[in-house]
């Protein structure tokens, strides 16, 4: 059961985040910037983490791997986060490769530490 809802998750984060990044690119054309992967990698951290913090017992353990594993793995793009960054670096964008690196980085804590707060909150 566990490999199915993997699957299925894994289908579901991959079509979300192909989705991200079609909207984010007609709305939001930023010059090569990568904010679609910027918005999955802060959102997919919040996600993850309130999922961890919160502790839902009453969830099966094959919709937790489901959604933390598939849909938020598929979500969430490291390697796409890694090598965007390179590329920026590679044709001497710096700052904006320093914005990026940085803002993967500090947002994704900060939506962390929101999490985790937010679900000490909801179980007192």
């Amino acid at each position: 059961m566990k490999i199915v809802a993997v699957l299925i998750g894994g289908a579901l984060g991959a079509l979300s985040r192909y989705g991200v990044g079609l909207y984010v690119q007609k709305h939001f054309p930023l010059d090569g910037f990568p904010l679609a992967t910027l918005l999955v990698n802060v959102v997919g951290s919040f996600c993850l983490a309130l999922l961890f913090f919160l502790k839902l017992e009453q969830l099966s353990p094959a919709l937790r791997i489901g959604i933390a594993t598939g849909f938020l793995g598929a979500l969430t793009t490291f390697s796409t986060f890694e090598l965007e960054s390179f590329v920026l670096l590679e044709k001497g964008r710096i700052a904006p490769a320093l914005l990026y690196l940085l803002g993967n980085l500090v947002l994704g804590m900060l939506a962390v530490i929101l999490a985790r707060s937010i679900a000490l909150n909801l179980r007192h």
